[in-house]
Protein backbone atom coordinates (compact mmCIF):
# COMPACT_ATOMS: atom_id res chain seq x y z
CA UNK A 1 0.00 0.00 0.00
CA UNK A 2 1.39 3.45 -0.68
CA UNK A 3 1.16 6.62 1.35
CA UNK A 4 -2.17 7.91 -0.98
CA UNK A 5 -3.87 4.68 -0.33
CA UNK A 6 -3.33 4.51 3.77
CA UNK A 7 -3.95 8.03 3.84
CA UNK A 8 -7.68 7.63 1.73
CA UNK A 9 -7.92 4.33 4.42
CA UNK A 10 -7.22 6.31 7.35
CA UNK A 11 -10.14 9.13 6.14
CA UNK A 12 -12.98 6.44 5.26
CA UNK A 13 -12.31 4.60 8.72
CA UNK A 14 -12.15 7.54 11.33
CA UNK A 15 -13.59 10.60 9.78
CA UNK A 16 -10.37 12.64 9.82
CA UNK A 17 -7.05 13.21 8.44
CA UNK A 18 -4.11 12.04 10.06
CA UNK A 19 -1.78 13.90 12.05
CA UNK A 20 2.13 13.82 11.31
CA UNK A 21 3.19 11.76 14.44
CA UNK A 22 0.74 9.15 13.36
CA UNK A 23 1.65 8.82 9.88
CA UNK A 24 5.46 8.67 11.29
CA UNK A 25 4.14 5.62 13.11
CA UNK A 26 2.59 4.33 10.43
CA UNK A 27 5.17 4.44 8.17
CA UNK A 28 7.55 3.22 11.05
CA UNK A 29 4.98 0.48 11.49
CA UNK A 30 5.32 -0.81 7.46
CA UNK A 31 1.52 0.31 7.32
CA UNK A 32 2.73 1.61 3.98
CA UNK A 33 5.66 2.28 1.88
CA UNK A 34 6.87 6.02 1.38
CA UNK A 35 8.23 6.30 -2.28
CA UNK A 36 9.50 9.84 -1.55
CA UNK A 37 13.10 10.21 -1.78
CA UNK A 38 14.43 13.14 -0.43
CA UNK A 39 18.11 12.60 0.18
CA UNK A 40 21.13 12.07 -2.39
CA UNK A 41 24.88 11.70 -0.86
CA UNK A 42 27.38 12.85 -2.81
CA UNK A 43 30.30 10.39 -2.01
CA UNK A 44 33.37 12.64 -3.60
CA UNK A 45 32.31 16.52 -2.05
CA UNK A 46 30.02 15.95 1.23
CA UNK A 47 26.81 15.95 1.04
CA UNK A 48 24.19 17.16 -1.14
CA UNK A 49 20.66 17.26 0.04
CA UNK A 50 18.09 18.27 -2.71
CA UNK A 51 14.20 17.20 -2.48
CA UNK A 52 13.04 15.42 -5.35
CA UNK A 53 9.34 15.82 -4.30
CA UNK A 54 7.83 18.20 -7.15
CA UNK A 55 6.15 21.09 -6.48
CA UNK A 56 4.54 23.52 -8.17
CA UNK A 57 7.10 25.42 -11.01
CA UNK A 58 9.91 22.95 -8.89
CA UNK A 59 12.51 20.74 -11.61
CA UNK A 60 12.00 17.45 -12.15
CA UNK A 61 14.29 14.94 -10.40
CA UNK A 62 15.82 13.91 -13.43
CA UNK A 63 16.88 17.31 -14.68
CA UNK A 64 18.03 17.52 -11.43
CA UNK A 65 20.40 14.60 -11.42
CA UNK A 66 21.37 15.67 -15.40
CA UNK A 67 22.26 19.52 -13.15
CA UNK A 68 24.87 17.69 -10.74
CA UNK A 69 26.56 14.98 -13.02
CA UNK A 70 27.14 17.66 -14.93
CA UNK A 71 28.59 19.72 -12.53
CA UNK A 72 30.36 16.84 -10.90
CA UNK A 73 31.45 14.26 -13.43
CA UNK A 74 32.34 11.41 -10.52
CA UNK A 75 29.10 12.17 -8.88
CA UNK A 76 27.25 8.42 -8.99
CA UNK A 77 23.36 8.46 -9.04
CA UNK A 78 23.77 5.14 -7.47
CA UNK A 79 24.34 6.54 -4.07
CA UNK A 80 20.20 6.98 -4.27
CA UNK A 81 19.42 4.31 -5.82
CA UNK A 82 21.79 1.48 -5.04
CA UNK A 83 20.18 -0.66 -7.22
CA UNK A 84 19.58 1.80 -10.16
CA UNK A 85 22.14 0.35 -12.56
CA UNK A 86 22.22 -3.14 -11.29
CA UNK A 87 21.20 -5.85 -13.08
CA UNK A 88 18.97 -8.59 -11.77
CA UNK A 89 18.39 -12.11 -12.84
CA UNK A 90 14.82 -12.72 -13.77
CA UNK A 91 14.55 -15.29 -10.73
CA UNK A 92 15.79 -12.14 -8.63
CA UNK A 93 12.95 -10.34 -10.09
CA UNK A 94 10.33 -12.51 -9.66
CA UNK A 95 11.31 -12.75 -6.13
CA UNK A 96 11.40 -9.29 -5.66
CA UNK A 97 7.87 -9.08 -7.08
CA UNK A 98 6.55 -11.93 -5.27
CA UNK A 99 7.77 -10.33 -2.09
CA UNK A 100 5.78 -7.19 -2.50
CA UNK A 101 2.90 -8.73 -3.59
CA UNK A 102 3.24 -10.86 -0.28
CA UNK A 103 3.86 -7.26 1.72
CA UNK A 104 0.74 -5.90 -0.38
CA UNK A 105 -1.76 -9.11 0.48
CA UNK A 106 -0.48 -8.46 4.68
CA UNK A 107 -1.78 -5.21 4.68
CA UNK A 108 -4.93 -5.31 2.22
CA UNK A 109 -5.35 -8.37 4.94
CA UNK A 110 -4.72 -6.12 8.14
CA UNK A 111 -7.05 -3.09 6.56
CA UNK A 112 -9.86 -5.97 6.06
CA UNK A 113 -9.35 -7.33 9.16
CA UNK A 114 -9.54 -3.81 11.24
CA UNK A 115 -12.81 -3.04 8.82
CA UNK A 116 -14.35 -6.24 10.17
CA UNK A 117 -14.08 -5.94 13.57
CA UNK A 118 -14.93 -2.37 13.39
CA UNK A 119 -18.24 -3.25 11.59
CA UNK A 120 -18.71 -6.11 13.13
CA UNK A 121 -18.76 -3.99 17.28
CA UNK A 122 -21.04 -1.13 15.57
CA UNK A 123 -22.88 -2.35 12.49
CA UNK A 124 -24.48 0.67 10.31
CA UNK A 125 -27.70 0.18 8.01
CA UNK A 126 -25.48 2.53 5.77
CA UNK A 127 -22.00 3.59 5.79
CA UNK A 128 -20.32 6.92 4.33
CA UNK A 129 -17.76 5.04 2.75
CA UNK A 130 -17.81 2.49 0.08
CA UNK A 131 -16.52 -1.11 1.05
CA UNK A 132 -17.76 -3.17 -1.71
CA UNK A 133 -15.01 -5.74 -2.14
CA UNK A 134 -14.47 -6.42 1.58
CA UNK A 135 -18.41 -6.29 1.95
CA UNK A 136 -18.51 -8.81 -1.04
CA UNK A 137 -15.62 -11.24 0.38
CA UNK A 138 -17.50 -11.39 3.77
CA UNK A 139 -21.34 -12.20 2.06
CA UNK A 140 -19.67 -15.02 0.39
CA UNK A 141 -17.75 -15.95 3.54
CA UNK A 142 -22.17 -15.72 5.21
CA UNK A 143 -22.98 -17.65 2.83
CA UNK A 144 -20.27 -20.53 2.71
CA UNK A 145 -20.87 -20.78 6.62
CA UNK A 146 -24.96 -21.23 6.28
CA UNK A 147 -24.63 -23.95 3.54
CA UNK A 148 -21.84 -26.27 4.87
CA UNK A 149 -23.74 -25.87 7.90
CA UNK A 150 -27.08 -27.43 7.04
CA UNK A 151 -25.22 -30.01 4.53
CA UNK A 152 -22.79 -31.30 7.48
CA UNK A 153 -26.42 -31.57 10.03
CA UNK A 154 -27.71 -33.55 6.79
CA UNK A 155 -24.70 -35.35 6.34
CA UNK A 156 -23.96 -36.31 9.90
CA UNK A 157 -27.71 -37.84 10.07
CA UNK A 158 -27.24 -39.83 7.01
CA UNK A 159 -24.11 -41.07 8.55
CA UNK A 160 -26.11 -42.21 11.51
CA UNK A 161 -28.18 -43.94 9.81
CA UNK A 162 -25.62 -45.96 8.05
CA UNK A 163 -23.73 -46.12 11.40
CA UNK A 164 -27.33 -47.54 13.70
CA UNK A 165 -26.01 -49.74 16.86
CA UNK A 166 -28.56 -51.73 17.27
CA UNK A 167 -28.32 -55.09 20.44
CA UNK A 168 -24.71 -54.18 20.17
CA UNK A 169 -24.22 -54.48 16.80
CA UNK A 170 -23.64 -52.15 14.02
CA UNK A 171 -23.33 -52.40 10.12
CA UNK A 172 -19.08 -50.32 11.11
CA UNK A 173 -18.22 -53.19 12.93
CA UNK A 174 -20.00 -56.22 11.12
CA UNK A 175 -19.29 -55.45 7.31
CA UNK A 176 -16.33 -52.59 7.41
CA UNK A 177 -15.95 -52.81 3.34
CA UNK A 178 -20.07 -52.07 2.79
CA UNK A 179 -20.10 -49.45 5.40
CA UNK A 180 -17.26 -47.66 4.11
CA UNK A 181 -19.14 -48.12 -0.14
CA UNK A 182 -22.20 -46.06 2.06
CA UNK A 183 -20.21 -43.90 3.15
CA UNK A 184 -18.57 -42.77 0.04
CA UNK A 185 -22.46 -42.34 -1.02
CA UNK A 186 -23.48 -39.95 1.83
CA UNK A 187 -20.42 -38.10 0.99
CA UNK A 188 -21.24 -37.97 -2.67
CA UNK A 189 -24.61 -36.75 -1.87
CA UNK A 190 -23.95 -34.28 0.71
CA UNK A 191 -20.09 -33.31 0.08
CA UNK A 192 -17.83 -30.55 -1.28
CA UNK A 193 -19.94 -30.54 -4.46
CA UNK A 194 -23.60 -29.79 -2.07
CA UNK A 195 -21.56 -27.44 -0.04
CA UNK A 196 -20.85 -25.31 -3.21
CA UNK A 197 -24.01 -25.73 -5.21
CA UNK A 198 -25.85 -24.40 -1.81
CA UNK A 199 -23.65 -21.64 -1.22
CA UNK A 200 -24.02 -20.31 -4.67
CA UNK A 201 -28.03 -20.48 -4.16
CA UNK A 202 -28.01 -18.21 -0.64
CA UNK A 203 -25.13 -15.97 -1.83
CA UNK A 204 -27.52 -14.89 -4.76
CA UNK A 205 -30.35 -14.67 -2.15
CA UNK A 206 -27.88 -12.55 -0.42
CA UNK A 207 -27.06 -9.99 -3.35
CA UNK A 208 -30.54 -9.42 -4.45
CA UNK A 209 -31.11 -8.84 -0.65
CA UNK A 210 -28.55 -6.26 -0.57
CA UNK A 211 -28.87 -4.90 -3.83
CA UNK A 212 -32.18 -4.27 -4.60
CA UNK A 213 -32.59 -0.97 -1.78
CA UNK A 214 -29.57 0.48 -3.76
CA UNK A 215 -30.92 0.03 -7.25
CA UNK A 216 -34.49 1.69 -6.06
CA UNK A 217 -32.48 4.56 -4.09
CA UNK A 218 -30.61 5.39 -7.37
CA UNK A 219 -33.52 4.79 -9.54
CA UNK A 220 -35.81 6.85 -7.53
CA UNK A 221 -33.54 9.51 -6.43
CA UNK A 222 -31.77 9.74 -9.57
CA UNK A 223 -28.70 9.53 -7.95
CA UNK A 224 -25.13 9.82 -10.09
CA UNK A 225 -23.17 7.48 -8.19
CA UNK A 226 -22.33 4.37 -9.26
CA UNK A 227 -24.29 1.17 -8.27
CA UNK A 228 -21.68 -0.58 -6.68
CA UNK A 229 -20.82 1.99 -4.73
CA UNK A 230 -23.97 2.32 -3.04
CA UNK A 231 -24.31 -1.31 -2.99
CA UNK A 232 -20.56 -0.83 -0.82
CA UNK A 233 -22.19 1.07 1.36
CA UNK A 234 -24.89 -0.85 2.52
CA UNK A 235 -22.38 -3.87 3.54
CA UNK A 236 -21.59 -2.90 7.07
CA UNK A 237 -24.00 -5.54 7.96
CA UNK A 238 -22.14 -8.36 6.47
CA UNK A 239 -19.65 -9.24 9.44
CA UNK A 240 -22.03 -9.74 12.16
CA UNK A 241 -24.28 -12.17 9.51
CA UNK A 242 -21.43 -14.22 8.99
CA UNK A 243 -20.88 -14.61 12.44
CA UNK A 244 -24.03 -15.77 13.09
CA UNK A 245 -23.42 -18.16 10.09
CA UNK A 246 -20.15 -19.36 11.48
CA UNK A 247 -21.81 -19.99 15.02
CA UNK A 248 -25.14 -22.04 12.80
CA UNK A 249 -21.85 -23.88 11.53
CA UNK A 250 -20.48 -25.00 14.74
CA UNK A 251 -23.70 -25.96 16.03
CA UNK A 252 -24.02 -28.68 12.98
CA UNK A 253 -20.96 -30.55 14.31
CA UNK A 254 -23.19 -31.36 17.45
CA UNK A 255 -25.67 -33.70 15.41
CA UNK A 256 -25.27 -37.32 16.07
CA UNK A 257 -23.12 -39.92 13.36
CA UNK A 258 -24.16 -42.69 15.11
CA UNK A 259 -27.37 -43.93 16.08
CA UNK A 260 -28.25 -46.39 19.13
CA UNK A 261 -31.64 -47.25 18.65
CA UNK A 262 -33.52 -50.81 19.34
CA UNK A 263 -34.25 -53.44 17.17
CA UNK A 264 -37.93 -52.49 17.05
CA UNK A 265 -37.08 -49.11 15.71
CA UNK A 266 -34.41 -49.62 13.08
CA UNK A 267 -36.74 -50.19 10.49
CA UNK A 268 -39.17 -47.31 10.81
CA UNK A 269 -36.02 -44.83 10.57
CA UNK A 270 -35.10 -46.71 7.60
CA UNK A 271 -38.06 -46.67 5.81
CA UNK A 272 -38.96 -42.62 7.11
CA UNK A 273 -35.42 -42.15 5.26
CA UNK A 274 -36.10 -44.20 1.87
CA UNK A 275 -39.56 -42.25 1.98
CA UNK A 276 -38.08 -38.79 2.06
CA UNK A 277 -38.07 -37.95 -1.96
CA UNK A 278 -41.29 -39.97 -2.67
CA UNK A 279 -43.14 -38.17 0.14
CA UNK A 280 -41.37 -35.62 2.55
CA UNK A 281 -44.51 -34.87 4.47
CA UNK A 282 -45.20 -38.45 5.50
CA UNK A 283 -41.57 -39.13 6.28
CA UNK A 284 -41.10 -36.08 8.23
CA UNK A 285 -44.31 -37.03 10.44
CA UNK A 286 -42.96 -40.57 10.96
CA UNK A 287 -39.25 -39.00 12.05
CA UNK A 288 -41.53 -36.54 14.65
CA UNK A 289 -43.15 -39.95 16.18
CA UNK A 290 -39.69 -41.52 16.40
CA UNK A 291 -38.35 -38.26 17.89
CA UNK A 292 -40.63 -38.96 20.93
CA UNK A 293 -39.32 -42.37 21.51
CA UNK A 294 -35.44 -42.22 20.51
CA UNK A 295 -32.96 -40.28 22.63
CA UNK A 296 -30.32 -40.01 19.50
CA UNK A 297 -32.91 -38.78 17.46
CA UNK A 298 -33.82 -36.16 20.07
CA UNK A 299 -30.26 -34.34 20.12
CA UNK A 300 -30.61 -34.60 16.51
CA UNK A 301 -34.05 -32.26 16.86
CA UNK A 302 -32.46 -29.68 18.95
CA UNK A 303 -29.44 -29.12 16.86
CA UNK A 304 -32.04 -28.76 13.94
CA UNK A 305 -33.84 -25.69 15.90
CA UNK A 306 -31.13 -24.99 16.69
CA UNK A 307 -30.00 -24.20 13.09
CA UNK A 308 -33.25 -22.18 12.29
CA UNK A 309 -32.99 -20.29 15.20
CA UNK A 310 -29.35 -19.06 14.11
CA UNK A 311 -31.20 -18.96 9.95
CA UNK A 312 -34.09 -16.42 12.26
CA UNK A 313 -31.55 -14.23 13.28
CA UNK A 314 -29.57 -14.12 9.84
CA UNK A 315 -32.78 -12.99 8.53
CA UNK A 316 -33.73 -10.35 10.95
CA UNK A 317 -30.61 -9.16 10.11
CA UNK A 318 -30.84 -8.91 6.39
CA UNK A 319 -34.50 -7.58 7.16
CA UNK A 320 -33.48 -4.43 9.32
CA UNK A 321 -30.80 -3.48 6.91
CA UNK A 322 -32.57 -4.22 3.70
CA UNK A 323 -35.92 -2.27 4.79
CA UNK A 324 -33.26 0.40 6.70
CA UNK A 325 -32.10 1.51 3.26
CA UNK A 326 -35.58 1.48 1.51
CA UNK A 327 -36.21 5.59 2.31
CA UNK A 328 -37.23 6.60 -1.07
CA UNK A 329 -40.97 7.95 -2.71
CA UNK A 330 -41.46 6.70 -6.65
CA UNK A 331 -44.16 9.17 -8.35
CA UNK A 332 -47.42 8.70 -6.49
CA UNK A 333 -45.74 6.05 -3.96
CA UNK A 334 -44.51 7.31 -0.88
CA UNK A 335 -42.45 6.16 1.59
CA UNK A 336 -44.78 3.50 2.86
CA UNK A 337 -45.59 2.10 -0.28
CA UNK A 338 -42.17 1.98 -1.49
CA UNK A 339 -41.35 0.02 1.58
CA UNK A 340 -44.70 -2.05 1.31
CA UNK A 341 -43.55 -3.25 -2.30
CA UNK A 342 -39.98 -3.52 -0.93
CA UNK A 343 -40.88 -6.29 1.53
CA UNK A 344 -43.28 -8.39 -0.75
CA UNK A 345 -39.91 -8.62 -2.78
CA UNK A 346 -37.82 -9.46 0.12
CA UNK A 347 -40.53 -12.21 0.80
CA UNK A 348 -40.79 -13.35 -2.62
CA UNK A 349 -36.94 -13.82 -2.37
CA UNK A 350 -37.06 -15.70 0.76
CA UNK A 351 -39.70 -17.93 -0.65
CA UNK A 352 -37.53 -18.75 -3.58
CA UNK A 353 -34.80 -18.97 -2.06
CA UNK A 354 -36.34 -21.72 0.43
CA UNK A 355 -38.30 -24.04 -2.54
CA UNK A 356 -34.49 -23.72 -4.15
CA UNK A 357 -32.66 -25.08 -0.97
CA UNK A 358 -35.46 -28.01 -0.26
CA UNK A 359 -35.17 -29.26 -3.92
CA UNK A 360 -31.04 -29.32 -3.53
CA UNK A 361 -31.26 -31.47 -0.67
CA UNK A 362 -34.27 -33.49 -1.95
CA UNK A 363 -32.21 -34.12 -5.26
CA UNK A 364 -29.32 -34.99 -2.76
CA UNK A 365 -31.77 -37.55 -0.90
CA UNK A 366 -32.39 -38.81 -4.06
CA UNK A 367 -29.25 -39.49 -5.38
CA UNK A 368 -28.53 -41.17 -1.90
CA UNK A 369 -31.84 -43.35 -2.70
CA UNK A 370 -30.46 -44.22 -6.35
CA UNK A 371 -27.03 -45.39 -5.26
CA UNK A 372 -28.54 -47.15 -2.58
CA UNK A 373 -30.77 -49.46 -5.37
CA UNK A 374 -27.75 -49.72 -7.20
CA UNK A 375 -25.66 -51.56 -4.40
CA UNK A 376 -28.39 -53.83 -3.88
Amino acid sequence: MNREDWLDYFEAINGRTPSAAEIAEALAANEFQDYDVTNIENEDKGSQVFDTVEDSGAVSTNSQLEKIEGQNPDFQTASAYPYANEVFSPAEQQSGSENQALADFKVKGKNYFVWFMDQLKAPQIKTQASYLVYGLITLALAALFLAWGYVNYIHRIFTSVINMTISGESLKLQQPELFSTLEDVVDSSFGFTKVISVSLIILVAYLLISGIPSLIHKVTSKSQTKLTELVGQVLSFTPLLAVINLLALAVSFMAPNKLVVYNQYSGSILSSISSIGSDPLTALAYLVNLIKKIPAVTSAKTVLIYLVLFSIVGLAILLVVYLGNVKSSFGYLNHFYVSLIALFIFVVIIYVLDKTLLSSFLSGIENFQTSLKELY
